[in-house]
This record gives C-alpha cells, structure tokens and sequence, in this order.
C-alpha cells in the first residue's frame, strides 16, 4: 500500500481506514484549533537537519521514519534514519554511512517496503550506492544502484505497470547511462529518454488533462533534448516542456497537486521569480495551459509543497528558506486559504525556522501535520529539535484544577514540577498567580506559545506535557508546590 512520502501524493489518493492505530495516511477529523508540539522524542533530532519523512508498516504497525543529516535521534544512536513508533525513537538497522535525503513505500511484487535515496554508499553495513531498500528487518541494494546522489522518488505507470522513479545527480544507474533520472522496476534500472542537462532534484505525478504523467523539477534546463526551464513533463515514450518553464532563478524542488476550488492545479516552488513569463515570486501553479502566480509570493525559495487536512478541508501548506509571503511574516512556512497566504500561528516566532519537508498523517492524537527541517531552538527552553507536528491539541483542563504555585525564574531551564492534572490532560487556558525571587508577583497565563516547559506531576505513568509562559518568554520557569 502507498503511503504519502514528503507530504506529497505520489498516485491517486488512497482514503484510510476508520478507527485505524497508530499513524495513518490521511485523516477525516473534526474541526480542532492546531498548535505546534515539538517534543517528539525531546531532545528530537539535534544538530543536524531532517530532510525526508515518511509512513512504513513493518509488520509491526504504521510507523513514523525520519531521514536526514542527524546521527541521533531521541537520544539513541541512528545514522541518518530513524523510526518513531509515537512514543520512542528507534535506528533502523545500522541505518547508513551518509545523509538520507528521500523515501517512499512501494511494492516491487515482494510485498511493501521503504525505499531511501540519499548521498549514503552503505546500508545495514551492506554496499547499496545512494539507494536501498528496507524491508522491515534487514535493507538491501537496488542492483548496482547509482553513481551520486538521490534526492526523491515517485510512482508512476508508464503503461508497463507502476515502478519507482528516482531524481538526482547521478549520471548512471545500474551501471547504465541515465542522466539524472532513472526507472526502477523492481529488477533493473533504465533510463528515460536523454534524461536531463543538469540535475533533477524533484518528482510528482500530475494529469493536466491530456493523461497522467510524470512531472520533474531540478536545476536543468534540458530535458530529452527539449528546452525545459526548471520543469518538464515525461509521458512514459517522451519529453516535453511545460509552458516556458520557470526563471529568474536557478532550480524548481517543490510539485504537488492541490485544487483550491478551481480544479486541480500542479503548483510548483523552487528559486524563481517567474514562470510561463509572468512575475511569479517563487510559488506558482501550472493549470495544464498557462503558469499563474499564487498570491503575491514569498520573500525566499520555496522548498517543500504538501496538502494537509486537519478537519476544515483540505489546505494547501509551503516551506523553505522564506521568511514572509504575501508580505506577512510566517517563518519559513506558511498555509494557502485559496486567495492568500498567511501563517500557521499568530505567535510572533523566536527563532528562525527552515522548513525542508512536510508530511500529513494521521496519528493517536488524530490529523497532523509533520514538519522537519534545519530549526533547533536557540537555547535549551526550546524542545524542537528539528521536527515538530502541527495538530490538534490535548483535551484540556479547567485551571481551577491547578494548584496554587511559588515559581522561580531561572535562566535556561526547562523543568517544571508539582503540576498536578489527569493523565493525558494539560493546561490550555487561565491562569495561576506566582511569585519571583525578587518578590514581584507576577500572573503566568497558560496559551499555545513559543515559550514553552516540561511538565511532571506525581501519580501519574511516565510523561512531559507542556505548559507555555506568556508572562516571562525570555526565561524558563522551575515551579513547586507550596
């Protein structure tokens, strides 16, 4: 069964499973207020960047796997892919020699496995170059497999069955010539056409009408001997330019499919400030005829699209290098209602956020939406470490249920103790009166925030909640009963 990789639908929408476990492709859910919750696995994924994520059964149920640059991962040692299972970071096998930066499930007639393309030459301690398979227990290479990296991977029915494509630097591909592209058919590799003139970095599939096809963006400018600016078209026999392509920059790294209300449009993001000749600052859609401008655009490159669904309908979601689109700060990640662009959170962020993928999926807490990129907090207050989930909060508790408190205000401290609420409950709202060593009583409002803090309470299993200080952002609280 296919599930979403990079956030992105790589065939037709596959509708998930009610009352399904664990994580799931897609959710129905109701309406909810979504927050940021970056405590996955706290300390996460530190010092080093997340570029891929995925959704794998390996027999023993939907699991969360991560790729990237980390080597760590919850505090456990994996070499760049890991897997969260909701509760705990685990390695993946040995993982590999080098960074992961794509992955996808796909059946190669053996049954559903992850697949992983990145700049790694060993996986499991076996030689597999720069593309391999897990299948839950042990990996394995693809043939010979490539001969530079792989960025990401696609599904795609040429009319001989659906096999798995992959884009990226490389020049061959089981020892064959296949210029940045090549066609894996779960026995041997071959290439499409003349492939590209420069590398491909990006792969979805998209039907503008005329049939489904593979669309591909990347840094090239040639694609089977046809002029192509940044985007072209394969339909399984030959390539084909799409519109006029994009420029005004040097690369397209985003595709995915979205339909605002006027039908399906493939919308693109990249390094551009125009596309079909039109002003297009680094997002635009391609409506099977003519390239259009979505919004006024972003300030920076757009590096990742995906469709997300948290109960209101599906939405539109872009994240990159880019600090603001439509002129409104959002921090390297923003959402699409159709005629705007506007942020996830009116919080005013503390840190500078790089977005390099995203993933809707449906997990215990119900739709979410993972964010991975390059944004460790800048100090020890900040529990992202380089993934976060944008999603539904715990069901809340009244603050009449919360105890009278004395705080402290300590510099880099994350620890707050004696908070006393019902197993898988936080505070959300109100408020409790505290004092400070300089005697200055001050009132903590408990709301969805940047600022936030660990949160232990006796009697209950093992856990960290979170509780958000509005009142003292610049500092974590240590808190204890009188």
């Amino acid at each position: 069964m296919l599930l979403y990789e990079r956030g992105r639908i790589a065939l037709p929408l596959i509708v998930l499973l009610v009352g399904c476990t664990g994580f799931c492709v897609i959710a129905f859910a109701q309406p909810c207020e979504p927050g940021w919750d970056g405590r996955i696995g706290d300390p996460g994924l530190r010092r080093k960047p997340l570029h891929a994520l995925a959704v794998f059964d390996d027999g023993r149920g939907p699991a969360l796997y991560a790729g990237g640059e980390f080597t760590e991962a919850g505090g456990v040692e994996a070499n760049y892919i890991a897997r969260w299972d909701g509760d705990q970071w685990a390695p993946v096998g040995s993982g590999f020699n080098d960074d992961g930066w794509g992955m996808i499930v796909f059946d190669d007639g053996s049954g559903p496995a992850l697949f992983a393309a990145g700049w790694f030459t060993e996986a499991g301690g076996v030689p597999a170059n720069h593309v391999a398979k897990w299948d839950g227990s042990a990996w394995s290479p693809l043939g010979v497999g490539l001969n530079n990296w792989a960025r990401d991977w696609a599904i795609f029915d040429d009319g001989s069955g659906p096999a798995l494509y992959v884009a990226g630097q490389f020049t061959s591909a089981g020892g064959k010539p296949a210029n940045y592209i090549a066609k894996w058919d779960g026995r041997q590799w071959s290439q499409l056409g003349n492939g590209t003139n420069r590398p491909a970095v990006e792969l979805t599939v998209f039907d503008d009408g005329s049939g489904q096809a593979l669309y591909v963006g990347g840094y090239f400018t040639v694609a089977g001997g046809v002029p192509a600016g940044h985007i072209a078209k394969w339909d399984g026999s030959s390539w084909s330019a799409v519109g006029s392509g994009v420029a005004g920059g040097d690369w397209v790294a985003a595709l995915t499919v979205f339909d605002d209300g006027g039908g399906p449009c493939l919308y693109v993001g990249g390094d551009f400030t125009e596309a079909g000749g039109v002003p297009a600052d680094y997002v635009a859609r391609w409506n099977g005829e003519v390239f259009e401008p979505v919004g006024v655009g972003m300030d920076w490159s757009v590096v990742e699209l995906t469709v997300h669904d948290y109960g209101t309908g599906p939405a539109l979601y872009a994240g990159g290098w880019f600090r603001r689109a439509d002129g409104r700060e959002v921090n390297g990640i923003a959402w699409w209602d159709g005629r705007k662009w506007l942020p996830l959170s009116d919080e005013a962020p503390d840190h500078r956020r790089t977005i390099f993928t995203m993933l809707s999926a449906h997990d215990k807490h119900g739709p979410t939406l993972y964010v991975g990129g390059d944004f460790s907090g800048p100090d020890s207050c900040r529990t992202e470490n380089n993934i976060s989930e944008w999603r539904c909060p715990y069901e809340t508790v009244p603050c009449d249920r919360i105890n009278r408190m004395k705080a402290r205000c300590r510099p880099h401290r994350s620890i707050v103790k004696g908070v006393v609420v019902t197993r898988g409950e936080r505070p959300e709202t109100g408020h409790l009166d505290v004092t400070f060593d300089a005697g200055d009583p001050k009132t903590l409002w408990f709301k969805r925030c940047y600022h936030k803090a660990k949160v232990k309470w006796p009697g209950a299993a093992p856990g960290v909640h979170e509780l958000c200080i509005a009142e003292c952002p610049e500092w974590c609280v240590e808190v204890e009963c009188p």
